[in-house]
């Protein structure tokens, strides 16, 4: 029994700290983009990388979309995007995509306190990564 449990707690530790990693990498690729682009490009104001579900749940679709962007970009950069096409359109494409799935996910539950109670412990980053394994976008390598 302690065994499963010392196996469990190290798969958690691994997944959290390849998940911390992703989300600093992305945070990084947001500033990147903040300084190359003005506030009027697409890619530029996204700041939920770090964010918790319920601040997911009152971002603009312009912010989503834009994290999601640095998502795929970070997934790019690490070699870990299944993706044929990186061209702009096609990110945002994706970008589309995976705001509309995360939305689902995180839709609203009840009243505020539920809601509060269901979503506050579930980081964005993390989803993002199990929603992008599951369309098969992310490359084992």
């Amino acid at each position: 029994m302690n065994l499963r449990i010392l196996l469990l707690t190290l798969l958690i530790t691994g997944c959290s700290e390849a998940t911390t990693e992703f989300e600093k990498l992305a945070v990084e690729i947001s500033h990147e983009k903040s300084a190359k682009f003005d506030s009027g490009y697409w890619q530029v104001g996204g700041n939920l990388q770090s964010a918790n579900a319920i601040a997911w749940q009152k971002a603009s679709f312009q912010n989503k979309r834009a994290t999601c962007s640095v998502f795929l970009e970070a997934l790019i950069q690490q070699n870990k995007l299944n993706i044929e096409d990186s061209s702009d359109e096609n990110i945002k494409k994706m970008s589309e995509e995976l705001v509309y799935l995360l939305n689902e996910r995180f839709k609203m539950v009840g009243n505020a306190q539920e809601n509060e109670e269901s979503f506050k412990h579930l980081k964005v980053s993390k989803e993002a990564l199990i929603v992008i394994k599951s369309l098969k976008w992310y490359k084992n390598v």
